[in-house]
């Protein structure tokens, strides 16, 4: 059976699904060292190194993980790589799919054209 995690970048917010039953939200800078801890240990089950895929804004992410990439793609996939034996793809979202599953925005005007980071992690 393939499993898979999924997160999701949203200016400074992450979230984080794992096998689309656990949901998971940090909000940095201001992430509790409890939020850290767990995040951590999300990761270290996973055996993912946080600097490796995810950093705390999505410039940084961007420049750290993608080389050259090409957001105007016609399916929206804009970085593929192999870290410690886990495919990732990382893709442009509309944010309707994720804003089905949850409501951490109060004003859905200021989200209408939004789009997010998805980045999806299979072993």
């Amino acid at each position: 059976e393939k499993r898979f995690m999924i997160i999701e970048l949203h200016e400074n917010n992450i979230y984080i699904s794992i096998l689309k039953d656990i949901y998971f939200r940090e909000s940095s800078p201001e992430f509790t060292e409890f939020g850290k801890k767990v995040f951590s240990r999300i990761l270290e089950y996973f055996k993912v190194k946080k600097e490796a895929i995810i950093s705390y804004n999505l410039l940084d992410f961007y420049q750290n993980n993608i080389v050259q990439a090409d957001l105007e793609r016609k399916n929206n996939i804009i970085g593929f790589f192999r870290k410690n034996g886990l495919d990732c793809s990382i893709k442009r979202i509309k944010n309707e799919s994720f804003l089905e599953k949850n409501s951490f925005f109060e004003d859905e005007n200021q989200i209408d054209d939004y789009l997010s980071l998805q980045v999806v992690l299979k072993w």
